[in-house]
């Protein structure tokens, strides 16, 4: 298996960590070391970077073939908001289930890495436009939400231009099938396996016991509109979040419109399958 069309041994490798804890940062000198040992033309981020005492650069102008992610999910997820390359995930987190391996893994995998051992998966993101202006794509999962605690919103949601139906609630969240095992299944949705590309469509504490996940294709438009109302609710109540990673305020009356993105996500595998990873990181 080849990385970006190059030999493994001739790839440029990035380390990516959460910062701040100890037995990450230790974890991060021991692929540091690795790369160093195999030679390996490597980039750290600079918040790993400044814990090892190493240069670094920004997450956003980093550009590898493959990044080791170190953390949870979140750091994965921050991670693939800069990038389509390969994510080889070690999971640092309380249950990191987008993760590959365990620390006491880390230089294994390395190792089947460089020898060719393993695949890239390949997962939908989401294209996100804000009022019809693009902002981040969601590899998880756009929330659209109510900015103020206690408080409802009414919205509409169409798929394509056909109104699915009116909602209130405190929100509603839409997932990728890779965000079906996050927010998304702790609102009561379903887990998607993740060759499926579909969106699933969660209300958030919804008013009407009728208003039920959905699950449509992905190449429709799923498409959320905020209402207005002639009480005391003020433009910006509402917050648009990608992936947990980015906020957008956003005015009451306006449009999040959800399609498939022309970007993937992409992950390298051993060989476990998803339902293994759902029955020992969820289940049990």
């Amino acid at each position: 298996m080849k990385l970006q069309g190059k030999d493994p041994r001739d790839a440029v490798y990035g380390l990516v960590c959460k910062p701040g804890l100890p037995r990450i940062t230790k974890v991060a000198a021991e692929v540091l070391a690795f790369f160093r040992d195999q030679g390996l033309e490597h980039q750290l981020e600079e918040r790993v970077a400044m814990e090892l005492g190493e240069p670094g650069m920004p997450l956003g102008q980093m550009d590898p073939d493959l990044y080791v992610s170190i953390g949870g999910d979140g750091t994965i997820l921050r991670t693939l908001q800069h990038t389509e390359a390969p994510l080889y995930a070690v999971n640092s987190g309380a249950v990191g289930f987008l993760a590959e391996v365990e620390p006491k893994f880390v230089t294994s995998g390395l190792r089947r890495i460089l020898d060719g051992d393993f695949f890239v998966e390949e997962r939908l993101r989401f294209k996100v436009l804000l009022d019809g202006e693009r902002i981040p794509d969601a590899a998880n999962e756009v929330t659209v939400q109510s900015a103020k605690i206690a408080k409802m919103i009414k919205f509409q949601l169409h798929i394509d231009s056909e109104l699915m139906d009116t909602i209130r609630g405190d929100g509603v969240v839409v997932a990728t099938a890779t965000g079906s095992t996050g927010y998304a299944m702790s609102l009561g949705g379903p887990i998607l396996d993740p060759t499926i590309d579909a969106a699933v469509i969660v209300p958030i504490a919804p008013f009407r016991m009728a208003n039920r996940p959905v699950i449509v294709p992905a190449d429709k438009n799923v498409i959320v509109t905020v209402m207005r109302r002639e009480s005391d609710f003020q433009d910006k109540d509402v917050k648009v979040v990608v992936d947990g990673q980015h906020g957008f305020g956003m005015q009451t009356g306006g449009e999040v419109r959800v399609s498939r993105s022309e970007r993937k996500s992409r992950f390298v595998r051993f060989g476990g399958g998803f339902y293994e990873r759902v029955r020992t990181k969820l289940v049990r």
